[in-house]
């Protein structure tokens, strides 16, 4: 399900490449740093975004998974709680 990325810039107070970085772990099941520096286009160092990320959704509770060579990952949960947060009621 793609989100809003000014939803998510405005509800989390993200600059525009964290909003895609929270996007793309959204809508994948796990992003590999590679994934995160080539294909993303976001920074030239992928452990770099993921810290600056995790900083600004910890205050919200949010925690980004990793494991070494495993890459990145939001648990089902959390991805629900984002979607739910970025979504407007109807």
């Amino acid at each position: 399900m793609p989100v809003d990325l000014f939803e998510l810039r405005r509800t989390y107070a993200l600059s525009a490449a964290q909003a895609k970085l929270v996007s793309a772990l959204i809508t994948h099941r796990r992003l590999l740093s590679r994934d995160i520096e080539r294909e993303l286009k976001i920074v030239t160092d992928a452990k770099v975004a993921i810290h600056n990320l995790r900083q600004k959704l910890m205050p919200h509770g949010i925690v980004i998974h990793s494991m070494r060579d495993g890459g990145y990952w939001f648990d089902d949960a959390t991805k629900q709680v984002i979607i739910a947060a970025v979504t407007p009621a109807t």
